[in-house]
């Protein structure tokens, strides 16, 4: 691990010194405009991080081995669903968890919040129709957290699953998940699933956010598993130790209580792993204005997480490192969307000062990347799990160049929403 993690920044600081050596000009043409201190912050924001955490990112991809996966079975796991007007999708998630080729007993916990529409009725019709084992529990304190308390004081089970009630599950995602948690260290507390988009041809924005999850999540959080260090065992879809989580007291009142439960384990020495051949199929917000929500949810519940448990408090040398980049991410979202966009629209007009040649030299880099992405995921989980999804190249590009603006934009809105302590959602009614 620390021969990873010292290859993975050696090549991304030659890098940077490269890009600054050449860069000298550019600070000079653009010191014209701003003073060299301002200057600097503005080409440290829009290229040499990301272009540091690019190369990070594609030394980690080189260098990570995935283990084989063994078949168990005879362990009971829980599946904890929270649910909140979900009579849309809740009947087809627990169909999904009883498609399972995993051969242990599994008992699903559904703890509801409040719903006002027809979700205890879609609960009640798969109590009838499937022969597994449901209970249906009612926490009226309005809260994630809550709902999630009250079902984690059911569980009795070694291991349990959380899922959100608008995520299926692949055939095998429960097997592969639970492989993973038992076959690794013993302190390996959590692993995260990988998700993939179920409604991903809705239209053009659940188009893009399948690059997302299928490229760039899924990389990232590979990139992060190398150092047992996974900054998001997401609540849509991971595996937990029991006796673990009811140590540390569950989860905790935050908009992002999936990161701050993380954290908190991380921050005890405890292991969090990824692993991106258990699949669940999430649905992602079709509408802008649900998607600006949900993303700025997540950005305002990073910032949470820094607040609460600053990187240097972190248990290891890497959840340091990681959750030390999270501290540079409102930077780079600032930059992009106040400085990248605007220079690339004055680009048009042959001013250069902000996005040029040299900028546009760290395209075949980027290219690169999501290559490398692309194939990994098609070699390790999409072609041995048997899943298709089109990958169409006019959307592909769009998602590069498009995309980044909508996710800045909705996480300075989140930042803003923090810094300000605007009532917390956990979802709309």
């Amino acid at each position: 691990m620390k021969r990873y993690f010292f290859i993975m920044n050696l090549c991304a600081c030659l890098w940077v010194i490269i890009s600054i050596i050449l860069s000298r000009y550019w600070i000079s043409e653009l010191s014209q405009f701003f003073n060299k201190t301002i200057a600097i912050i503005i080409i440290t924001g829009i290229a040499y991080i990301p272009g540091f955490l690019s190369i990070n990112l594609m030394a980690s991809l080189i260098l990570i081995n995935f283990k084989p996966l063994s078949r168990l079975k005879n362990i009971p796991i829980s599946i904890l669903i929270p649910t909140l007007n979900e009579e849309k999708h809740i009947y087809q998630t627990i169909k999904s968890i009883t498609k399972q080729d995993y051969e242990g007993p599994l008992n699903i916990i559904i703890v509801d919040n409040g719903s006002t529409d027809g979700t205890l009725y879609e609960v009640t019709k798969a109590q009838n129709d499937f022969k597994i084992e449901i209970s249906l529990f009612i926490e009226n304190k309005k809260g994630k957290n809550y709902a999630l308390n009250k079902g984690l004081e059911q569980i009795t089970s070694p291991y349990f699953i959380t899922l959100d009630a608008d995520t299926t599950l692949h055939k095998s995602a429960i097997s592969n998940i639970l492989s993973t948690i038992i076959n690794s260290n013993s302190f390996v507390s959590a692993v995260a699933g990988g998700l993939l988009v179920e409604n991903d041809d809705s239209n053009f924005l659940t188009k893009m956010q399948r690059f997302d999850y299928a490229l760039s999540i899924t990389s990232i959080k590979n990139m992060q598993s190398l150092f047992a260090s996974t900054l998001v065992a997401q609540g849509a879809f991971s595996i937990y130790h029991t006796k673990t989580i009811k140590d540390i007291g569950g989860w905790d009142n935050n908009i992002g209580e999936d990161i701050i439960l993380t954290w908190k384990l991380l921050q005890q020495k405890k292991l969090v792993l990824f692993e991106p051949r258990a699949i669940g199929f999430t649905v992602v917000p079709e509408k802008l204005s649900d998607f600006i929500i949900q993303r700025s949810r997540w950005a305002r519940g990073m910032i949470e997480g820094l607040k609460l448990i600053k990187p240097w408090q972190q248990g290891s040398i890497y959840t340091k490192y990681l959750t030390f980049i999270d501290l540079l991410i409102p930077l780079i979202d600032l930059c992009y969307i106040f400085v990248w966009v605007p220079g690339l629209v004055i680009s048009f007009f042959g001013l250069y000062y902000i996005v040029g040649p040299f900028t546009l030299s760290v395209l075949p880099v980027l290219l690169s990347c999501y290559y490398l992405m692309y194939a990994i995921q098609k070699k390790v989980v999409l072609e041995p799990l048997k899943i298709n999804i089109r990958f169409n190249l006019l959307d592909f590009f769009i998602y590069i160049f498009v995309y980044q603006t909508l996710i800045s934009f909705s996480s300075i809105w989140g930042y803003f929403q923090e810094i300000f302590n605007t009532k917390r959602i956990w979802k709309k009614d």
